[in-house]
């Protein structure tokens, strides 16, 4: 669509120059003019700012940090004004850890604490955001069209779209949980990433995929339960034997 749209624009100014004497330019605009911008909708739903982006994309951050035996990066999303959310096994046993945000600044880890039940966990920054995550009060549909937000392989911010076609047993993480099963395909890096429906709502976080267009996501019931009650949190301690 992209291509297309510059082989129009290029047809197009082609032909202007074929016709001779240009007409006179506008007037210039004041010093004090200010645009307006009017904020739309992008074809999934989600609505934009006037910066193009949508509130998902500007609350995925990239997580980069180390173990004893190797470097780290994943993905995660902003909570509240300090707290972010990922997945356990992005952050498990490593330091030096710290995010970025969708236009490149970094923020410091100070803490954080994985669940003991599912593959999430939660990391708290030094920094007070003012934008965060709404978080849906019901789960998708089967069916329904869902976003997950991240980096994946640590490099740039991607959204791909897929439908949630199944509820299916949690056979990596051998929790009791299910998680949703998604024809979207991601790559290492997104774990962590939000999964949003088109009201650009969470429903849950990205925590796996397959070789094929499959991905896999802790669903909203787990989230919730990490979320409101504190006994299933662990400290993340950094050891190295």
């Amino acid at each position: 669509m992209r291509s297309l749209s510059l082989a129009v624009a290029a047809i197009t100014v082609a032909s202007l120059a074929g016709c001779g004497v240009l007409p006179e330019g506008p007037p210039p605009l004041p010093p004090t003019f200010v645009p307006v911008v009017e904020v739309s909708a992008r074809p999934d739903g989600l609505v934009t700012s006037t910066d193009g982006f949508t509130n998902v994309q500007r609350i995925s951050m990239r997580v980069r940090g180390n173990t004893c035996t190797q470097f780290i990066n994943g993905s995660a999303w902003v909570l509240n004004e300090n707290t972010l959310i990922t997945n356990r096994h992005v952050i498990e046993g490593a330091q030096n850890l710290e995010v970025t945000s969708y236009d490149g600044r970094d923020y410091t880890v100070t803490s954080s604490v994985l669940s003991t039940v599912v593959d999430l966990a939660m990391m708290t920054v030094d920094a007070e955001f003012t934008e965060f995550a709404v978080i849906s009060a019901d789960g998708p549909e089967i069916g329904d069209q869902l976003s997950i937000v991240g980096y994946p392989n640590g490099d740039r911010l991607e959204t791909n779209t897929g439908r949630y076609y199944a509820s299916v047993p949690d056979t990596l993480d051998n929790s009791p949980d299910f998680v949703y099963a998604i024809a979207a395909a991601s790559r290492p890096g997104s774990s962590g990433s939000p999964v949003a429906n088109q009201l650009g709502e969470i429903v849950g976080v990205l925590y796996a995929g397959d070789e094929g267009e499959n991905s896999y996501a802790v669903k909203l019931s787990s989230l919730t339960v990490f979320l409101e009650d504190t006994s299933t949190h662990k400290p993340n301690p950094f050891v190295c034997n």
